[in-house]
């Protein structure tokens, strides 16, 4: 994938990223037998939300969430579209594969909903801070969420959102692409995120 890195077996590194979603996803269905500090003031809890559709891009940021929440990786991976350079990307990172690797992936975007359920912080709620087009790209819109981690203090999420045959989609660009590739091929990026 032209990486100056100490690669490993990526069918090694999948099956470490299956087994750790696996395991989140087990603990997650019992969340609320675990006592946790409160939500902040406007924050919506995961367990709370729902496939909202694709119909605007706040319902659509909503079910992206819903999905890597839930595990629902053909949902997540059914809302991803790439822009030009995320689509070159994804797809020489998708050829460059083992074909048993591909195989268990099955496509581009099935390879990067599962990379953006282990790599993304869902953290423990969420909500939407506000909502704004882009002047030269008129069917696409951003959403900027606060996330609310067990850790100390907030993060910011920026969800690039784009029209398709009327239904909202993840933007997935060349740098997400890039980013997320590293849990897949480079050894010792394999540590299962903290809290997400």
């Amino acid at each position: 994938f032209g990486r100056a890195a100490i690669l490993r077996d990526e069918g090694g590194n999948l099956a470490d990223i299956l087994t750790v979603l696996r395991e989140r996803n087990k603990s997650r269905a019992g969340a609320g037998e675990v006592e946790a500090a409160p939500l902040a003031e406007g924050i919506r809890a995961n367990e709370s939300l729902k496939n909202m559709g694709q119909a605007s891009p706040v319902k659509a940021v909503e079910t992206v969430n819903w999905a890597s929440w839930r595990g629902e990786i053909e949902t997540l991976a059914g809302m991803i579209v790439f822009d030009a350079s995320g689509e070159s990307a994804a797809r020489a990172l998708f050829a460059s594969l083992k074909p048993g690797v591909k195989a268990q992936l099955k496509s581009p975007e099935r390879m990067m909903a599962v990379l953006i359920e282990y790599g993304y912080p869902t953290g423990r709620g969420y909500r939407v801070l506000g909502e704004h087009g882009i002047f030269f790209a008129s069917g696409v819109r951003i959403v900027r969420c606060e996330l609310q981690t067990s850790r100390a203090g907030p993060s910011w999420v920026t969800y690039r959102m784009q029209r398709v045959d009327g239904n909202w989609m993840l933007e997935v660009n060349q740098g997400n692409v890039f980013e997320l590739s590293d849990l897949l091929i480079v050894e010792g990026a394999m540590l299962p995120p903290e809290d997400y």
